[in-house]
């Protein structure tokens, strides 16, 4: 488990949120401890249990520092969505606040100190993140 964000991905992503003028697009969250996280499913589940893309925090990838939490207010989806893969992250239009690394489920690469494959398959997005 991590105790930050990843620093590749942290770098991407600080790079693409710079990229916007409009500064109402930020980070709200990124690296949560396992605690945290499981907190956050806890009291999602009780609001809205079809929400939760992962049932714990040990399958989630912000313990890892492999996910965040942006917002994006709707004026700038469109260029928020056309820009993200140019600067490694993936955007679901689905999930427009979760942020991770383009290339995380499909294995593209391996982070030091978390297993091989642990976010792998594990179907977030529609697959159009990389589509501008």
């Amino acid at each position: 488990m991590a105790e930050e964000l990843w620093a590749p991905f942290a770098d991407n992503l600080d790079r693409w949120l710079n990229s916007f003028t409009d500064k109402e697009v930020k980070l709200i969250r990124g690296y949560t401890s396992m605690e945290q996280e499981q907190e956050f499913i806890d009291n999602l589940s009780r609001r809205d249990p079809a929400a939760l893309p992962w049932a714990s925090a040990e399958d989630s990838p912000y313990p890892d520092g492999l996910a965040a939490t942006v917002v994006i207010p709707q004026g700038m989806m469109k260029r928020a969505m056309r820009t993200a893969a140019q600067y490694g992250i993936k955007l679901d239009p689905d999930m427009p606040w979760h942020v991770e690394p383009l290339g995380l489920r499909g294995g593209a690469f391996e982070v030091p100190g978390i297993p091989p494959g642990k976010h792998r398959n594990d179907s977030i997005g529609n697959g159009e993140e990389a589509i501008g």
